[in-house]
């Protein structure tokens, strides 16, 4: 059965009511906390409603069946606490309110780096307070400090008020204006940083430390599989392991299925653990491209059995006026590109009460050729090129590689894209799993031949085992949001860049030249197409104009 949802009326009130729960429900993020090193030094943690309190410090998990929780104490006034993914699909409550007394409250924690789940540990002694977090990455954990005091959050700007949204750093900006990302402790502003896979953060009277950690072990060559071994039957072996860890559990499932290769092995995946009722949701374009996407997606939906939620992507386009960045909500800069329809899938994701979402991120990693196999004559974009940067990203541009994270265990494009889609699903209580970026299916495909991985053939060839024809396991025009960044900026985002030559952030500071900014402006208003990477330029100025706003509320306007 699918249901197509569309009209600009609806998502008004989705967007406001959803993204104002975003600012003001802690409790939504899968952690968040904040902690006074007066308090530690205590250990009285108690369970109240819906979190963990001493003093004026509290730690708040997210309600998820997914998850589980627990605290610890001992007697010479340390404390540990987790929360993490559970991965054996047993119903049993998400969290331990009663705080247990142990001889050594680490022991809670010690042996959970081995765990091949997510999570995140907090430690706490007299004096110093701990964070470290997993491999996995599923989500982003920003830290900020107060007067004695770190607070952390999955949702950038719910730490607004401790930071100053004005303070920005150099080569943060340079990597968003010039499509440079890098997986950092770095963030946009100076006053935040973002804890990353496998490190730790060390907050004491000193301040605020970050170790990263060693570098993860990779298979850097192919090697050739023995004899008679199939690896397309050991990939669904694999995968299956691995969906069966999270879908097996209790709460409703859902998948995104946007009909390409990868969500569509993940939806297959996930039809085989589960034999109730799974909800697929997809954003769907327009055009003849869009009508070959819904026939795949009907395709896959019907073969599968899944309950079916087509999203109309063009409703949703990027700066739309439903969404956050034209209303001027609080939020994070470096969001999504296509963030209004992503929202809106999010929200319906919500309305239907789906408490884990499966996505299909991390399948072009899994695929990447190794630095060997790749073609020698590609060559690098060239960000000088762009001519409406400022003098002040030109003198950072040489600090682009500066502080970047070790290598991790998921491929670094995968956690960049956990970061960008999956906070929206967290600040709604969804849990979003992306079995493809798994460590275990990685250090797998890594060891494939190239001729499994080129063109994603090991997927396609899956597909067509379990019975789909070719037009689905390798569509000719699979689907692509190009045409809806272009509607985008044209009718929405050109208003908001003429706004920009008036009053702008970024230009005030150095970082856009305006005369070269309204010239672009000029170029763009008749060019074909807008040149998308103005779209960078207008998204992280309305997201800066947005915390700073919420920082000054008697200057916010919306526009």
């Amino acid at each position: 059965m699918a249901n197509q949802i569309e009209g600009p009326a609806v998502r008004l009130d989705l967007a406001v009511t959803t993204s104002q729960r975003e600012l003001s429900n802690e409790g939504l993020l899968m952690l968040s906390f904040r902690l006074y090193l007066t308090d530690i030094d205590t250990s009285c943690w108690s369970w109240t409603t819906d979190r963990w309190v001493c003093g004026r410090s509290w730690i708040k998990p997210l309600a998820n069946p997914t998850l589980v929780s627990q605290l610890a104490c001992d007697q010479s006034g340390r404390a540990s606490l987790f929360v993490r993914e559970c991965n054996d699909g047993i119903q049993r409550p998400r969290v331990e309110p009663a705080t247990q007394t142990l001889s050594n409250a680490g022991s809670l924690i010690s042996g959970m780096s081995g765990w091949q789940v997510d999570f995140v540990t907090v430690e706490l002694q007299p004096g110093a307070i701990r964070i470290a977090v997993g491999e996995h990455g599923t989500a982003p954990l920003y830290l900020a400090t107060g007067r004695g005091m770190l607070a952390g959050s999955w949702n950038l700007p719910e730490l607004r008020e401790f930071f100053d949204p004005s303070d920005l750093l150099e080569r943060a900006v340079v990597r968003a204006l010039t499509r440079q990302p890098r997986y950092t402790s770095d963030t946009l502003f100076r006053g935040v940083k973002q804890l990353t896979e496998r490190a730790m953060a060390t907050f004491t009277r000193h301040g605020l430390e970050i170790a990263y950690p060693e570098p993860a072990h990779h298979v850097l060559a192919a090697r050739q599989p023995r004899a008679g071994v199939d690896l397309v039957a050991a990939f669904h072996e694999l995968l299956t392991v691995v969906t069966t860890a999270v879908a097996a559990g209790p709460g409703d499932v859902g998948v995104e299925l946007s009909g390409g290769a990868d969500s569509a092995n993940v939806a297959l995946a996930v039809s085989t653990v589960r034999d109730d009722a799974v909800r697929s949701y997809g954003l769907v374009v327009d055009g003849k491209v869009g009508m070959q996407q819904r026939i795949r997606r009907d395709v896959l939906v019907r073969r599968l059995g899944f309950t079916d939620v087509a999203i109309s992507a063009g409703v949703h386009p990027p700066f739309a006026p439903d969404g956050v960045r034209a209303l001027g909500l609080p939020h994070d800069p470096c969001s999504a590109y296509y963030r209004e329809a992503f929202d809106r899938m999010r929200d319906v994701v919500a309305e239907h009460e789906t408490r884990v979402i499966f996505t299909g991120l991390g399948g072009d990693e899994l695929n990447a050729l190794h630095p060997h196999e790749r073609p020698g004559d590609s060559t690098p974009a060239e960000y000088h090129s762009i001519p409406w940067l400022g003098s002040r990203v030109h003198a950072a541009m040489a600090d682009v590689d500066t502080n970047l994270a070790p290598v991790s265990a998921v491929p670094l494009p995968t956690l960049m894209a956990f970061r960008l889609h999956h906070p929206a699903y967290l600040a709604a209580g969804i849990w979003p799993k992306a079995p493809l970026a798994h460590p275990m299916i990685g250090r797998f495909a890594e060891q494939l031949p190239l001729e499994l991985r080129k063109g994603k053939s090991l997927f396609r060839e899956r597909l067509r085992r379990a019975g789909f024809a070719n037009e689905i396991a390798d569509p000719r025009r699979p689907e692509n949001f190009r045409a809806l960044m272009q509607h985008g900026l044209r009718r929405y985002g050109m208003p908001m860049l003429e706004r920009m030559l008036e009053e702008s952030t970024l230009t005030d500071a150095g970082y856009l030249d305006r005369r070269a900014l309204h010239a672009a402006w000029q170029a763009a208003k008749t060019a074909e197409p807008i040149p998308s990477i103005l779209c960078d330029a207008i998204a992280v100025e309305r997201g800066v104009q947005t915390l700073r706003n919420a920082a000054h509320p008697a200057a916010a306007t919306i526009d």
